[in-house]
């Protein structure tokens, strides 16, 4: 995760990152609500238009994990973010909101993770993966936000 780079050196972190054989880069956004376990990132929508600014053809990984998910989505959507987001499961208020969720990041053209805390278990969103979904799922091993 850029979450661990140097805030200040962002832009430099990645291309590093990238030029040293990673595949996409993953960007961590949360909110300090319970959503991140009270974590807070340096990292917004701002975050995301400057990288992909700086690195049009890099693969973003978008980890929303906010009290409103949707709202963010619909921001970096609006932003032009065209690779992956992926959004905390614990924060969706049901499983409808989270096929939902999925849903629009799907029409805004990304593709669709979800991530689980390590409580979760994954039963919890089998019928969002028999659905399609779902491209990716992210199993934390630890809780949202510590890592």
């Amino acid at each position: 995760s850029l979450l661990a780079a140097d805030a200040g050196h962002l832009g430099d972190a990645a291309d590093a990152v990238l030029h040293a054989g990673a595949d996409w880069l993953h960007v961590d956004i949360f909110d300090g609500s319970k959503a991140s376990n009270g974590a807070l990132s340096s990292m917004g929508p701002q975050t995301v238009k400057a990288l992909r600014r700086r690195l049009p053809d890099a693969y973003l990984d978008v980890h929303v994990g906010c009290r409103d998910p949707s709202a963010v989505v619909e921001t970096l959507l609006a932003d032009g973010c065209s690779s992956g987001l992926t959004f905390q499961f614990e924060s969706c208020a049901s499983l409808d909101a989270a096929k939902a969720l999925a849903g629009e990041i799907r029409q805004g053209g990304c593709d669709v993770g979800i991530c689980l805390a390590p409580e979760t278990p994954i039963s919890a969103i089998t019928s969002l993966l028999d659905a399609g979904l779902v491209d990716m799922v992210d199993v934390l091993a630890v809780a949202p936000g510590r890592g």
